[in-house]
């Protein structure tokens, strides 16, 4: 799409009020490949069904030659990723040999409220609601990355940005905003600062509203006065019983005060174009291209109500892109909590990935399957068979890599299940055509969790693994990964 420039808007939101998040270093932790421990099964290191992967390892070698232009894949799973943890390691590495296409598919999790990957950040300014795929609401659908987010404030902000990675710049010069679709959804404003003068930022800080306590009050004659709950004003103050002492001061509300957040001083921002939500179908999603022009590492979009009907903006999520640029597209949705089940219920996720065209899809989950020592192997079967044969059916030559979870403990122990998930997976792929990466047995089986705790490579919950632990588990599939693609054409 190309944008419409020179939008008639006088003056757009002077002072912009963001909402304020941790600021990170402009470059994120390197990975190293240098960590070997001996306890990991080097010699198990190989990708089940390999040649399940000969028409993904053929797009590399069209790359490499020039014949094709970008490979997409996509990688998605639970807390594992959306971190990610291990899926940054194998994007990077990967783009470091093929070219970088950009980074793919991102989600502003600030809108959400949750933790990003170590090279995005998000800001905004308006309160959104948001939604994860591990619940179900009709009236609020998710979309691919998992996540969806609302706010029905027009005026909205929000920015997004990359950070230098393992040696990938991550900059882009076109956007796929994924966005709901029809006459209710405000328009979408790109926006651009001043150069050279950063944003005022400001904050909504919650100041409490208190009241001091009379003769003979109690905590219930106070809840009758302000029309809250009893039970709210004993949770905020700490009180172990309905009684108050006279003259003390207890909390009885808030207000939200604008608190300004000065960063080396302030600018207007300046419209660059405008983006239509609605196309005239009855589509309930859409994604706009949005052509930069020229290549960044943040941009900004903004709200705007054009139309009485209009009364909020959803959005999905984004695909940031190098449009002239040879290489590989890698794009990740990871969900803290997440099972397959909860994507493949997800609204649009199967439209969305469709659209991404993928030559691979890297499906990292189980963990959550197994939380709590129960399994429906029967159920596990069935998702797999929905996600391989729907997106097959629409993207001809895809293929697919399953990884098992790491090793995991509950109540001192293994958890039992993870075998039994394992051994499904395994008879889909042979059933379905498709590559299993069993990472649990190449970090050294049943157990092992513990070990690579010792090692500092685990997390104490003994379910998640260090940044440093994820690093290696990335170059771990990485050496798989080359030796299923030597494998392949050699035979």
């Amino acid at each position: 799409m190309k944008l419409v420039v020179g939008i008639l808007v006088c003056i757009y939101w002077p002072l912009i009020s963001w909402g304020q998040e941790k600021q990170y270093p402009d470059t994120a932790d390197i990975p190293t490949k240098a960590i070997r421990p001996e306890f990991v099964r080097y010699a198990s290191n190989s990708i089940y069904n390999s040649n399940a992967l000969l028409p993904f390892f053929q797009s590399l070698k069209r790359l490499e030659s020039l014949e094709e232009n970008q490979v997409s894949i996509f990688h998605f799973g639970d807390s594992h990723i959306q971190a990610d943890g291990f899926s940054g390691v194998v994007r990077t590495e990967l783009q470091k040999k093929y070219g970088s296409a950009g980074r793919g598919l991102v989600f502003p999790y600030r809108l959400a409220k949750t933790n990003h990957p170590r090279d995005l950040y998000s800001q905004t300014n308006a309160l959104w609601q948001a939604k994860r795929n591990i619940l179900y609401f009709p009236d609020f659908p998710t979309g691919i990355l998992g996540y969806g987010a609302k706010t029905l404030d027009a005026n909205f902000v929000f920015k997004i940005g990359t950070k230098t990675f393992n040696g990938i710049e991550n900059s882009f010069d076109r956007i796929w905003l994924y966005h709901a679709n029809g006459p209710e959804q405000f328009d979408y404003l790109l926006l651009k600062t001043e150069e050279g003068k950063p944003i005022e930022i400001w904050e909504n800080e919650r100041t409490p509203l208190t009241h001091r306590v009379g003769r003979k009050e109690t905590v219930l004659t106070v809840a009758k006065q302000y029309k809250i709950s009893a039970s709210w004003i004993k949770k905020v103050n700490r009180l172990k019983s309905n009684t108050l002492k006279p003259g003390s001061e207890i909390i009885v509300g808030y207000s939200n005060q604008r608190q300004p957040k000065v960063i080396n001083g302030k600018s207007t921002l300046e419209p660059l174009g405008l983006i239509s939500s609605n196309d005239g179908t009855s589509r309930k999603w859409n994604r706009t291209l949005i052509d930069l022009g020229e290549p960044m590492t943040e941009v900004t979009l903004g709200g705007l109500k054009t139309k009485a009907l209009q009364q909020e903006a959803h959005v999905f999520g984004l695909v940031l892109e190098n449009s002239e640029a040879s290489g590989i597209a890698y794009h990740t949705a990871g969900v803290n909590g997440a099972q397959l089940s909860h994507f493949i219920k997800s609204d649009f996720f199967i439209e969305q990935v469709v659209a991404l065209q993928p030559k691979l899809v890297i499906v990292s989950l189980g963990t959550n399957e197994v939380f709590d020592n129960h399994f429906d192997t029967l159920a596990w079967a069935r998702n797999i068979d929905t996600l391989v044969t729907r997106i097959r059916a629409e993207v001809p030559g895809v293929c697919f890599l399953f990884t098992t979870p790491p090793d995991s403990w509950k109540g001192g122990y293994p958890r039992p299940l993870l075998e039994a998930l394992s051994r499904t997976t395994y008879q889909k792929a042979d059933e379905l055509g498709f590559a299993v990466w069993d990472f649990r047995e190449v970090m050294g089986g049943k157990g092992s969790m513990k070990t690579w705790n010792r090692a500092r490579l685990s997390q104490d919950d003994l379910v998640h693994l260090t940044q440093t632990g994820y690093n290696l588990q990335g170059f771990l599939l990485i050496e798989a990964l080359e030796r299923a693609q030597k494998e392949t054409y050699d035979h």
